[in-house]
């Protein structure tokens, strides 16, 4: 008795699953603007009340959104800024200790070469890479940064004065 009810209890979930898995779905859509306009249509009294409040929920919305991305590009524009400024530093830096710098490490006295190890080259050579590095740290993040905020200013910026 217990292999029959055990049977039917697998079979009855076999065949669950497997109706489950083949059930067509079916992509349900809901269009909100719809159904409010609707609502708003049929309940006068609703008219004033609703959308004014989505009026004003829709606009602080937009204005922090377009607060939030002038932040964004403003910043960008900062970041590049103070990137530019350094690509010139690290190159006029980098020009002048190279111009300094004593490339010729060692002197010959009486056919022997001695090696004074203060050469400059070190300090041109640290310059450049350093200024490098600052640079890309602050132009990396600043360009991207200003177009996007921009463009998402831009865009919110329409969408609000659509309102």
């Amino acid at each position: 008795m217990k292999k029959i009810l055990s049977f039917l209890l697998f079979a009855t979930i076999l065949f669950t699953f497997s109706k489950a898995q083949t059930a067509v779905e079916k992509d349900v859509h809901f269009n909100f603007k719809e159904a409010n306009t609707s609502l708003l249509a049929s309940n006068a009294s609703y008219t004033g009340k609703y959308s004014l409040a989505y009026y004003q929920k829709d606009k602080a919305y937009y204005e922090k959104k377009v607060a939030k991305y002038k932040k964004m590009k403003t910043i960008g524009i900062v970041l590049s800024s103070l990137g530019g400024a350094a690509l010139a530093g690290t190159i006029a830096g980098t020009v002048v200790l190279s111009r300094k710098a004593d490339w010729n490490d060692g002197y010959t006295s009486g056919g022997t070469t001695y090696y004074d190890g203060n050469t400059g080259a070190a300090k041109a050579l640290g310059m450049a890479i350093g200024g490098t590095f600052l640079t890309a740290g602050l132009l990396g993040p600043g360009i991207p940064l200003a177009i996007i905020g921009a463009s998402k200013s831009k865009k919110y910026n329409a969408k609000l004065s659509g309102l």
